[in-house]
């Protein structure tokens, strides 16, 4: 289910930003140029992903720079947020993936959203 939504959403599942060893990698000396060739990739590979060792919290705010809005009504970090972090982030920064259809996404209700808190906001500001 999560990957089904997270093709519909990116074009990727969380396992297609993987790094992908190559198959002789397990079979490589310890201390081969190759297989520490492969390692350097991989860290570069991993490096990328900002998200990929972030809390929920750490996650929405990294993603929020990025234009996606992984938090609920409340300022709190969706439960999806670690499921779909990296895809979104690879979208993001054109890794893989695509970038969602906002209109598809709800553009409209996150506008009607934005619009709300602001009227919040001003609302606050001039009671106290």
């Amino acid at each position: 289910m999560i990957d089904d939504l997270s093709t519909a959403t990116f074009g990727i599942t969380a396992n297609d930003t993987l790094f992908e060893l190559p198959e002789n990698y397990s079979r490589l000396p310890e201390w081969s140029d190759e297989r520490i060739e492969i390692e350097d990739r991989y860290y570069d590979h991993e490096d990328q992903y900002e998200t990929a060792e972030a809390t929920d919290d750490e996650a929405v705010a990294i993603l929020l720079l990025r234009g996606f809005d992984f938090r609920d009504e409340r300022g709190q970090p969706l439960r999806c947020t670690l499921h779909f972090s990296r895809q979104a982030e690879a979208a993001a920064k054109g890794i893989k993936g695509r970038m969602p259809d906002r209109a598809a996404a709800g553009l409209e209700s996150w506008t009607k959203k934005l619009e709300r808190e602001a009227r919040l906001h001003l609302q606050r500001m001039r009671t106290g």
